[in-house]
C-alpha cells in the first residue's frame, strides 16, 4: 500500500496510444481510483505495482490480471460518482486488452 505521505493527491487514469497520446481519460471528480490504489493494491496483481507518484502503464497483455483485480475493486463504490470512474476504467481496461499497441496509463500529480 502507498504511504500516505507518498501518495499522490490525484490520479489520472487514461487510454493511450503507442505514441502517448491520449484517447480516452477517466472523469474521477471524487478520487475514487485514488482510494482503490490506497485501499486495495496491496492485495492486487497489478496496482501494487503504482509508484508512489501514482505512476502505472498497463498494455493488452497484462489486461486480464487487471480486469480481475479492477472487478473485484466494485466492492469499494458506494456512490454514483464512484460507479462512473468504477465503470470508466472499465471500459478502458477492456478496449485495451481489445486492441493491441494501447496502454492504460495511471498518471498521478
Amino acid at each position: 500500500m502507498l504511504p500516505l505521505s507518498h501518495a499522490p493527491a490525484t490520479v489520472l487514469v487514461e487510454l493511450s496510444d503507442w505514441t502517448g497520446e491520449q484517447l480516452a481519460a477517466v472523469d474521477d471528480p471524487e478520487e475514487f481510483v485514488l482510494g482503490v490504489i490506497l485501499e486495495a493494491a496491496s492485495a492486487s496483481t497489478l496496482l501494487r505495482y503504482v509508484k508512489s507518484n501514482g505512476y502505472l502503464v498497463l498494455n493488452d497483455v497484462q489486461m486480464p490480471d487487471f480486469l480481475a483485480d479492477w472487478l473485484a475493486a466494485e466492492r469499494f463504490v458506494i456512490s454514483p460518482a464512484d460507479r462512473r470512474a468504477w465503470e470508466g476504467v472499465l471500459d478502458l481496461a477492456e478496449r485495451c486488452r481489445a486492441e493491441p499497441l494501447l496502454f492504460l496509463r495511471f498518471i498521478g500529480d
